[in-house]
């Protein structure tokens, strides 16, 4: 190893493949299979990638997720902190929030059309300590914009979800997980492409059906043998 490299090795700049069991303190999903793709869970602070079209059950699938760290908060003996949405592309689902015993109350919706307002509005609101958590919807980041929103979030104790269309330009951001959503029948299609001390892993499908029986299908059954009709005359 170089000085060089091994100064940024040092630094904790660069990250080697013998480092996973190095992984931060993660949190539950609410999805076994997710967990274990993921090592244990998403992050319990720092930024998390989500490329995928709108309205095809992102949101849902965090439900739990949000569940968790609120709970985990409330152990902490934290006072009930905020949701913050930032530039949603449409309007929030308010009846799934009550159906999950969310507060709307605790609900902040930021409407704003300049990607520099809205970053400006989720670094203060990260790094405010006033938020659990800031959902900010954009397509373009540069890398020392995320590294700035990841020390905002380590600074509050606080996740910041970033979502992205599948179309966005795919650069290598320094985020602790990006996850590539797709719609299917049982629920979602999930590419994890990037994981902090771990490793990507090939697409695979979250059954969500027990979840959200009236959003999915329940799956054809294989084992089922077709009657033989017969014919009278």
């Amino acid at each position: 190893m170089n000085n060089l490299l091994e100064q940024l090795h040092n630094q904790g700049k660069v990250w080697s493949a013998n480092q996973t069991s190095a992984k931060k303190k993660a949190v539950d999903t609410g999805y076994a299979l997710l967990n274990h793709y993921l090592q244990g869970g998403f992050p319990q602070e720092g930024v998390i990638e989500i490329q995928s079209p709108v309205g095809i059950g992102e949101l849902r699938l965090l439900l739990p997720y949000i569940e968790k760290l609120v709970a985990l908060d409330k152990k902490a003996h934290r006072e009930e902190r905020q949701l913050v949405f930032i530039a949603p592309p449409a309007h929030l689902n308010a009846l799934m929030f009550i159906q999950q015993n969310f507060a709307l109350e605790r609900l902040l919706i930021i409407a704003s059309q300049c990607d520099k307002d809205a970053l400006w509005a989720a670094e203060q609101c990260l790094k405010s300590g006033c938020c659990l958590m800031v959902f900010l919807w954009q397509q373009s980041f540069l890398i020392h914009q995320i590294k700035r929103l990841k020390q905002a979030a380590n600074t509050g104790k606080a996740v910041h979800i970033i979502f992205r269309s599948h179309h966005s330009v795919d650069f290598c951001l320094p985020v602790s997980v990006t996850l590539a959503l797709s719609p299917h029948a049982q629920g979602l299609k999930i590419h994890i492409k990037k994981q902090l001390a771990g490793w990507p892993c090939e697409p695979f499908v979250l059954d969500m059906c027990q979840q959200w029986p009236s959003l999915t299908q329940l799956p054809i059954a294989t084992n089922v043998v077709p009657l033989s009709v017969a014919k009278i005359g």
